[in-house]
Order: structure tokens, then sequence, then C-alpha cells
């Protein structure tokens, strides 16, 4: 499972093809291959909606997989990579970030609309997106998910709850334009430009002056993943320009107030039509792809067929972390094992290899070493955990399995070589 942090694979001659100049190996697992082939290394699932694609060794290190973990989203990317100040997110860590601007929808009782930007990483009920709300006496308008992913418009009249519920069930790592909208009796949930669901409910909404973005204001329901772009009216805005703010677009009527929400401190969140601006509560970080991970599914063998996978989710090491790859201490790509249950199986086995070498690249704590397990019997072994078994590691980053001990002390000195160690 080799990989380096460097943009392109680490360049071997042909004379030094660790595989080549010592025949005979059975199976090898890199991340990156030592010839440089532009043959798949590895197929990995990332975990915002299980997708799967293969990786060649230059994808792998030349940014390809990252992206792939983040959804393959320009947005995302751009604000991973917080190139400006202009492309910063704050990050809501669903713990204790929220951002209050009370001034916002402050004892407002009729007709309004209130939109934002919302990536979720992960889902719980009754979420907050954005609020005037405490839960506890009068709510006059919360923008939630529901007991499931999907979105929720709440508020009361006369203390009285009254919902309209969603019929989109939203996926963690997708970007919308979210919405909710009070226009006369009709109380509706928005996104992406299209009204998602709405409810008659007569009378006039209770008041408050606790504008939140990311939970209610009594310090519940937090919301985890990134909000941003909050914009509201103290009315009800037309459909068809409820359509032109859904899709990017700039609606004709400008709102009351308008949250950018670029970056992490509190004059990143100034109001940018009103002087409602918001305090950043909490410990926010600047997103740089907190949520979005990636998973080994196949690793391919690059000296014979005998492919390692998973394909329970649960058991696949990891790959990419919070948006960013792994790597080892050494700064070679690697992959996180928990060791409570990762592992990749081999369907071919190791038949026959009744006293085989096994080098294998490891990160414990930090600390790379090649770790060399002699005259091993593995010919009933069929997963490389129970191969590795006896090692202390966190992380694995290359294993060579060769049937023999001959060329020890060589193979050993360019394994050192390539990995740094």
């Amino acid at each position: 499972m080799q990989l380096s942090l460097s943009l392109t694979p680490k360049s071997v001659s042909s004379a030094n093809y660790l595989l080549r100049q010592y025949g005979g190996a059975a199976a090898a697992y890199s991340l990156q291959r030592l010839d440089t082939s532009t043959e798949n290394v590895v197929r990995v699932r990332r975990s915002t909606d299980d997708t799967e694609a293969d990786f060649t060794a230059q994808e792998v290190v030349g940014g390809s997989l990252r992206e792939f973990a983040l959804n393959n989203d320009s947005d995302l990317i751009r604000f991973a990579n917080q190139a400006s100040a202009a492309d910063q997110r704050m990050y809501f860590d669903g713990v204790n970030d929220r951002v209050l601007a009370y001034g916002i929808d402050a004892g407002e009782t009729g007709d309004f609309t209130a939109t934002c930007y919302f990536t979720p990483s992960s889902f719980g009920s009754f979420e907050q997106i954005l609020s005037n709300s405490n839960a506890a006496s009068a709510i006059a308008f919360e923008l939630r998910l529901s007991t499931t992913p999907v979105l929720q418009a709440g508020m009361t009249i006369s203390s009285s709850f009254k919902s309209a519920t969603g019929s989109t069930t939203l996926v963690a790592g997708t970007t919308y334009r979210v919405g909710i909208r009070r226009s006369s009796d009709q109380l509706e949930v928005w996104l992406n430009g299209v009204k998602d669901g709405s409810a008659t409910h007569v009378g006039a909404r209770d008041s408050q002056s606790l504008f939140c973005v990311g939970s209610r204001n009594n310090n519940q329901a937090f919301s985890n993943g990134l909000i941003y772009d909050v914009k509201y009216w103290d009315s009800a805005i037309s459909e068809a320009e409820m359509l032109v703010d859904g899709t990017g677009g700039t609606p004709a009527t400008s709102p009351t107030s308008y949250l950018l929400g670029y970056g992490n401190t509190s004059a990143d969140w100034e109001d940018q039509v009103g002087s409602n601006d918001g305090t950043v509560s909490g410990d926010p970080a600047l997103f740089s792809g907190q949520g979005f991970d990636a998973f080994v599914a196949t690793e391919y063998d690059q000296a014979s067929s005998k492919n390692a996978a998973q394909s329970t989710a649960a058991d696949q090491p990891r790959i990419v972390l919070n948006g960013v790859v792994v790597t080892d201490g050494n700064g070679n790509v690697s992959t996180i094992w928990d060791g409570a249950g990762d592992d990749l199986d081999v369907a071919a086995g190791f038949a026959g290899l009744t006293s085989a070498n096994v080098y294998a690249v490891t990160d414990n704590a930090g600390t790379v070493t090649l770790d060399t397990l002699t005259s091993q019997d593995i010919s009933a072994d069929t997963n490389l955990a129970t191969v590795l078994s006896g090692i202390t590691y966190g992380k694995v980053t290359a294993v060579f399995i060769y049937p023999d001990n001959s060329n020890q002390a060589a193979i050993q000195s360019k394994i050192n070589s390539i990995f740094g160690i």
C-alpha cells in the first residue's frame, strides 16, 4: 500500500523495480506502483453516498482521490482548499458551534422568508439550520431537520406548534439551497428553488428575538456541516424569486439581512445589507474537509492476482479522513486500520506459501517501521489482518509477500529506501 505525498508517483528505474528485481513475489499491496504503472491500484468507497471508484497511483497522489472524497463538488473543493478569504466557510461541529444575530426577525409576527446554503455532514433529529426559537416558549420559526433527513419548517401560533415537512431525503455531503417561507396562511419549506412541503396554519406566528444559525438559542439541536449565505426577508418573496434564489441567482426583492458566513470569526458574519451582524459562539474551525472520508474497498495486487478486498463497510480501512488523504509519519500515503475489525480479504488465498517472508511498512503512533515476518506459513490464510498478526500498527502503508527468504537483506534495504525508513 505504498504512496507518496508528492504530486507524482516516485520514479523508479527499470533496474530497481522492486517486484521485478526480486522475482517470485506472491503478492504486493501498494497504493503506488513502484514501476509507475497507470493501472488501478485501489478501489475506494466514499462515506457520503457509498459511491465507489478505481484510482491509479497518479490519481491517488495527484488530488483526484481527495476530490472524489469531497464528492467532486467544485465548491466544496474550493472551500476545503481555502485559497482566499472568500473561499473560507465555517464548519459547524454539531456540538457547540453557532452564530447569533438577534436583530434578525426580531419581534416579527407576519410573513417572512429565510434561505441559506446547507451541506450536512451528518443527521440528527430536529437539528436547527436557521432558528428564531428557544423551544421553551414562543417559536417565531425553525428551519430544521425532522426525525429523518428531510427538511421541516416550524413555528408556534398562540403557543401551539405548527409545522410543514419536506418530501425529499437529504444526502450527507451534498450542498442544498434550503429555505422557509410564510405567505399568508401557508408555511412552506423550500429546497433548491422548489417548494418541498407546505401546510396551512391560520393566525399570526408568535414573536421572538433569538435568531440563530446552527442551533436553537437554548444551546440545543446543533447542526453538523456547512451553513452559509444566509438571507432573510421580512416579507414573503414570490415563488418566482424563490426559484431564482434557490438556483444561485439574486432575487429582485432585496433581503432585509444577509449574513455571508465566511470564516470563523465574528467579523466574518457581518450583515451585508442591514446592521444585524452575527456573533460566533463555540469553537468553530474553518472547513477543510471535515466529515468527508473514504475507505479502501479493494487493494489491487500488483504482483499477481490476489486482490485484497472488503465488502463490509464497517471493516474497510480508511484512506481519506476529514477530506485529507491519510499519510504515515514519513509522508507516504497510508491507510488507517482501527484494530476493531478492519481487514482486507484475499479470496484467492495464499495456497502453497508455507515458508513465506512478509514485509510490511506500518506506522504505530507516528513511527514508521519495516516489519519483517520470516518463514511464515500463510497457506491457509485468506485475509491480511491474519497475515500481519503479531505486528502492532495503526496504519498500513505497504505489504509485500515473497514465497521464501531469498534476498531478504536486499529487499529490506530497497523497501527502506523507497519509504524513507
